[in-house]
């Protein structure tokens, strides 16, 4: 063996190399050629009781390939390239144990520092290497308390700031999270006919005139109201209670224009303006709502008529599409401001 590895070496070989523990693919290797493997198995340290449910295997390659497996399992990390060369020049197969040895050589360095085996890792880092890695991990950790005391300070300043907006009356105003819609939004009023034969109202989704502004709504009457039953669609704004209503004048006055959206192009809408001046009759239409959501609806009874929502081919205009109404509140002019 002696003799061996002073050749090996000459070829760049060293004992470190050997001392690495066997990996399965070089084991299945050595199992095809290995021949006297019975011989083999005392100069492994393997025993007669190892070897019995050996001799149930399917085949010869098969029982050779799990002595050799049962070997490093009870070798553990002694089943060494080295420790499996001695045991093959024990047997007298100096040829398998050179070919297990240019195969190494072959496969170069990269085998020789990680095992094959799931998990594991054979690598046996410097001690340079093991303090920079040390340092890194003391650094990481050193970080991520920094940034957990870091978090648990912003949530105790958060705290303390909403809670001196509860107690304290001095505290500034904070607009409440929400999301807010300004002109132009859009509004879809689904289930037109199901609106029309119940006679039941349909209200939108609530949108600002403008930011820190008043708050509205529309309304709609599929079947119609009053001058407008069954001929008309009638369409209604509602001033509504809203966030910023004690910094703004009261009454409202202003001009609300509403467009019913031509669903087959952008053209072709019809368009109303809904007034809010000094003639309406400010306290409950455009005052302040103080009682419930919404105030009493301001509006048109007769909008749109009913026959000019369906399809007309020759202006390409269909209003009530798929049972769907699509509004857009396009602009709001304040007068009062």
């Amino acid at each position: 063996f002696r003799e061996l590895l002073e050749y090996l070496e000459a070829d760049g070989i060293t004992v470190e190399q050997l001392e690495q523990r066997c990996s399965d693919e070089d084991l299945l290797q050595i199992s095809r050629d290995l021949v006297e493997w019975r011989n083999l198995a005392p100069h492994l340290g393997l025993t007669d009781i190892d070897l019995e449910d050996l001799e149930e295997g399917r085949g010869e390659q098969v029982r050779r390939l799990n002595a050799l497996r049962k070997w490093k399992r009870k070798a553990g990390f002694t089943a060494t390239y080295k420790k499996l060369v001695s045991a093959l020049l024990g047997v007298g197969d100096t040829e398998l144990a050179e070919k297990l040895c240019r195969q190494l050589q072959r496969r170069g360095r990269k085998n020789y520092f990680y095992g094959r085996r799931q998990g594991e890792c054979t690598f046996r880092p410097s001690r340079r290497c093991v303090f920079v890695i040390a340092s890194a991990c003391v650094l990481c950790t050193c970080v991520y308390a920094s940034l957990i005391s870091y978090n648990r300070s912003i949530k105790e300043s958060k705290d303390q700031y909403e809670t001196l907006q509860r107690i304290s009356p001095f505290a500034p105003h904070t607009p409440p999270r929400m999301e807010m819609a300004f002109p132009p939004v859009e509004l879809v009023m689904d289930e037109f006919e199901q609106h029309k034969t119940s006679n039941a109202e349909w209200f939108s989704e609530p949108f600002y005139t403008h930011p820190r502004g008043y708050k509205m709504c529309l309304s709609v009457n599929a079947k119609g109201w009053g001058d407008g039953q069954d001929s008309h669609v009638s369409v209604y704004v509602h001033l509504m209670k809203g966030e910023f209503d004690d910094n703004l004048k009261w009454p409202f006055q202003g001009d609300v224009t509403i467009q019913l959206l031509n669903q087959l192009e952008d053209s072709g809408h019809h368009q109303d303006t809904v007034l809010f001046s000094n003639s309406t009759g400010s306290e409950r239409f455009a005052g302040r709502v103080t009682t419930g959501e919404r105030g009493a609806a301001w509006g048109n009874r007769r909008f749109v008529p009913n026959f000019q929502l369906s399809y007309n081919a020759k202006k390409n205009r269909q209003y009530l599409k798929d049972g769907n109404l699509c509004f857009r509140v396009s602009k709001v002019v304040m007068h009062n401001n």
